[in-house]
């Protein structure tokens, strides 16, 4: 294998790893702990709150995960290695970052609006 060969499997491995961590907290089964899910400040004392802004987060992550997943397959046979590996880094960064901006606003929203926890 290549250098580059070992860059895309890495990538797929870090893509194959969003979409898996994003399951759990899409499928509700992760309790509000220390480590693991959408600890902000509005998720922390009600776990109804927690459990559904952290299924909307891990479906995002989830989906995300997936996404870049399939972009990366995509682009192997069609985009040049070096490119490939630029494209798909600012594609992870981006997709994180909109993730993460989006669950949090979702838990703020819930947490301001408490007839929508349902």
């Amino acid at each position: 294998m290549t250098e580059i060969e070992h860059a895309d499997l890495l990538i797929l491995m870090a893509t194959l790893s969003m979409a898996l961590a994003g399951l759990p907290l899409w499928m509700a089964m992760v309790p509000r702990n220390r480590f693991y899910g959408l600890r902000i400040r509005a998720t922390r004392g009600d776990d109804t709150l927690w459990l559904r802004a952290n299924a909307y987060g891990g479906r995002q992550l989830c989906l995300a995960g997936v996404g870049l997943t399939t972009l990366h397959l995509l682009m192997l046979p069609l985009v040049p290695e070096g490119l490939r590996l630029v494209l798909i880094g600012v594609a992870m960064v981006v997709t994180l970052a909109a993730v993460i901006v989006r669950s949090v606003a979702y838990a703020e929203r819930l947490a301001a609006d408490p007839s929508i926890r349902g």
